[in-house]
């Protein structure tokens, strides 16, 4: 596999396995919060990169388990401290992939009472399922992630998303909560841009910088610009 980081990533490839990881991401994350106490911003239910892609990290109880995405292999991975399984991600329906999860973890000895609500899967299959960009994917990530590392913030929200229904591209987006007034006024690095409708903050699409000559160093720019005028205009409330 090639070392290269923030590979390219064309969006209309992308799609259909962007939403595939999604739905399976919902299904996952569902475990998270059904099994874990309740944090600010549903942190106890988000997922986190990984080695191999996005896992829940290990979920405690009488049983102690993990749910990987492992999007290097194109694989759902459900692990225990005595037992593994795994399965390939083809496109399959989210809720196919619920059920695939429900199962290991019962044949596990995890209890059936924790499991969560099947609201969140449907019966839609992602044909056209890509491995090759599910791989992608997953060097975006650790690309993203390994950057991301030194500028966390209690204040501010340094994101990364591959798409959505208002932006069908992937993007890099700074928000604050709450926003100060002056925030918008910050002069932005070049190829970023601040965006009022669907969220309040910057914007920087991936495409336009995985195009600059070096993209960690034009990341790190706008997110050290953000930090510092955050810091300065950004009420700080503990």
């Amino acid at each position: 596999m090639s070392d290269e980081k923030f590979p390219a990533l064309d969006p209309a490839k992308l799609d259909v396995t962007r939403r595939a990881i999604h739905a399976y991401s919902r299904v996952a994350g569902a475990w998270a919060k059904a099994t874990r106490k309740k944090r600010k911003h549903w942190w106890h239910a988000s997922l986190r990169p990984s080695l191999y892609g996005l896992t829940t990290g290990t979920i405690y109880g009488a049983t102690d388990f993990e749910i990987e995405l492992d999007l290097a292999a194109s694989r759902i991975c459900v692990r225990t401290c005595t037992s593994a399984f795994t399965e390939r991600l083809t496109g399959q329906s989210s809720a196919q992939v619920a059920a695939v999860i429900r199962n290991a973890l019962l044949a596990a000895g995890v209890d059936k009472e924790l499991m969560p609500s099947n609201d969140i899967a449907d019966d839609d299959e992602h044909a056209g399922y890509s491995a090759d960009q599910a791989n992608l994917m997953h060097r975006a990530i650790g690309s993203v992630a390994a950057a991301l590392e030194e500028y966390a913030d209690k204040q501010m929200n340094f994101g990364f998303a591959f798409g959505d229904e208002s932006i069908p591209e992937p993007y890099f987006y700074v928000t604050a909560y709450p926003l100060p007034d002056a925030l918008p006024e910050v002069a932005l690095p070049e190829g970023s841009i601040w965006k009022s409708d669907g969220f309040s903050g910057a914007l920087l699409l991936y495409r336009d910088l995985v195009a600059m000559n070096d993209p960690a160093a034009c990341l790190q720019d706008l997110w050290s610009t953000l930090l510092a005028a955050g810091q300065t205009h950004l009420a700080i409330n503990e």
